[in-house]
């Protein structure tokens, strides 16, 4: 299919097949390149401005003291590194030096290189971002409601200090991006149903909206380009994505396999 109209900034993302093989790919230009290739689980995490992408390698079946790790890839290719020995979804900041993840279900925060990790929550947390001006951290966390599962977002201090809530209701909300301006979060909304859709707010908690429907797991560039995951034709999930202002179109699709993850590069 020939893309028309503005060019998506650089993205990558990763699949699965049907036959459990999992990839990482990323997307410059029009042209793709594959980063990894395994047997074992990879899930897209984080792509830095000093050129690594991040991603949690879950350990789901293990006789005892299991642990998920974080690696990292070149985006030029290379091999994988392991940055975060036991952790997940880990998020990098946009200078390439401090990052958050989770680990036995709170956030903890240290610098890249370093090996001392501080807690930043205590009431658990899960699917950290931190905000393009290093200020902040989105994330979500488990809250009592009238549902089986009910999940709110909340905004706390990079630094540390009392997380803020800012979506209410007794959905399963999971966070998702920051704006450019980091005044402006995307979240998903309904996050295990069948009908998710991906939503905006203000870091205040106002100005709701709708951004897309039946969709999921969103990103937000630096030039203003948002995509998400979504069913599409063959009951595929892909990426899609559109431009500020500009319609929505298909970013990323692996025939007999599902996209599963996309960040656009800078940490989107």
């Amino acid at each position: 299919m020939a893309a028309t109209g503005p060019q998506p900034p650089p993205l990558a993302y990763s699949t699965v097949s049907r036959t459990q093989h999992y990839a990482l790919y990323t997307v410059r230009g029009g042209s793709q390149r594959q980063l990894v290739s395994s047997t074992h689980a990879v899930s897209l995490d984080a792509w830095s401005t000093t050129g690594e992408i991040y991603y949690t390698v879950p350990q789901l079946t293990c006789p005892t003291d299991c642990h998920s790790r974080v690696d990292e890839v070149p985006d030029q290719g290379g091999s994988p590194q392991t940055v975060v020995a036991s952790g997940a979804q880990l998020s990098i900041d946009h200078f390439g030096k401090t990052v958050v993840y989770v680990d036995g279900g709170q956030l903890w925060r240290r610098a890249l290189t370093g090996t001392s990790a501080t807690r930043l929550t205590g009431a658990g947390g899960t699917a950290p971002v931190i905000s393009p001006d290093g200020r902040s951290v989105l994330f979500s966390r488990q809250v009592e409601g009238p549902g089986a599962l009910v999940m709110a977002v909340f905004v706390m201090p990079l630094a540390g200090g009392a997380p803020r809530r800012i979506t209410g209701g007794s959905t399963l909300d999971l966070a998702g991006a920051w704006s450019p301006d980091s005044r402006r979060v995307l979240f998903t909304r309904d996050a295990v149903s069948a009908r998710p859709k991906v939503m905006s707010v203000y870091v205040d908690g106002t100005g709701l909206r709708l951004v897309a429907a039946d969709a999921h797991d969103p990103a937000w560039a630096d030039d203003g380009w948002v995509a998400y995951l979504a069913r599409r034709g063959d009951d595929q999930t892909v990426a899609v994505g559109r431009p500020p202002g500009g319609a929505e179109r298909e970013l990323a699709r692996v025939a007999g396999s599902d996209v599963t993850g996309v960040r656009f590069e800078a940490g989107g």
